[in-house]
């Protein structure tokens, strides 16, 4: 019997309808790669023609995720899901945005699964997210290169990112042309911010519920060795459902 914790990567989903060899699921390795370190069993979650099936995260006991160009209803589905299991989750740029696409959509269309697949489209993003400059200013990236996109951002001393990091300030690489509105965190059900950066921008974020491991980061941890240590908290975290479960 297998005694590593699955975790379930999330990532977009890319569809040409006339086009049937333009429609896949791009997967990073950069993060599989982590969570392998880290001790724990990656697979990739697929969702054909963008629907949603629970039976996937199912088998999970964790989520990853990744980062990707938009936000599609079958990956606010899947934080619907994280929400009432409280799966432990772990989630990156776009992938926190897609936690707050979550809080929005779950006020404006209601918490279900059905509302959700059957009103939220991309372009509801200009309600919970902006045109953020001065984020991205290594485009196309290059790890040799990744100094030039690093800025600083502050932790709170409040929140588990900091009991994590051990620290209230980094240097972290950014590669987001946009970020979340400061004022849906201000009447989130489920989020609170855990970092912003000096212009104020939402750097992370994690759950109101203190019983939830559920971070999301704006910036990019896979990208350097020292933050590894956030995937060994999923790790262990997935590791504690995986024995209640």
């Amino acid at each position: 019997m297998n005694q590593k914790p699955i975790i379930g990567l999330v990532a977009a989903h890319h569809k040409e309808n006339d086009r049937p060899f333009q429609n896949y699921t791009q997967f990073v390795d950069n993060y599989s790669e982590r969570i392998i370190k880290s001790g724990g069993l990656p697979i990739g979650l697929v969702f054909p023609e963008g629907k949603f099936n629970p039976d996937l995260l199912k088998i999970c006991d964790g989520i990853l995720l990744e980062g990707g160009p938009s936000i599609d209803s079958y990956q606010v589905n899947i934080v619907n899901y994280i929400m009432s299991s409280k799966l432990p989750t772990l989630a990156i740029c776009l992938g926190m945005q897609t936690l707050i696409a979550y809080d929005w959509a779950s006020k404006t269309y209601g918490p279900n699964y059905q509302s959700i697949t059957g009103n939220f489209k991309r372009e509801d993003e200009d309600n919970f997210l902006e045109k953020k400059s001065g984020h991205n200013n290594l485009n196309p990236f290059y790890l040799s290169q990744i100094d030039v996109s690093k800025h600083e951002i502050n932790i709170d001393k409040e929140s588990k990112l900091y009991k994590i990091l051990k620290t209230d300030k980094c240097f972290v690489p950014s590669l987001h042309d946009y970020s979340v509105k400061n004022n849906v965190l201000d009447k989130s059900n489920y989020f609170k911010p855990a970092a912003r950066s000096k212009d104020g921008t939402i750097e992370a974020i994690e759950a109101k519920d203190e019983n939830h491991f559920l971070i999301g980061t704006q910036f990019h941890p896979e990208l350097e060795d020292k933050y590894q240590i956030l995937f060994d908290k999923l790790i262990i975290e997935a590791k504690k459902y995986k024995k209640l479960n």
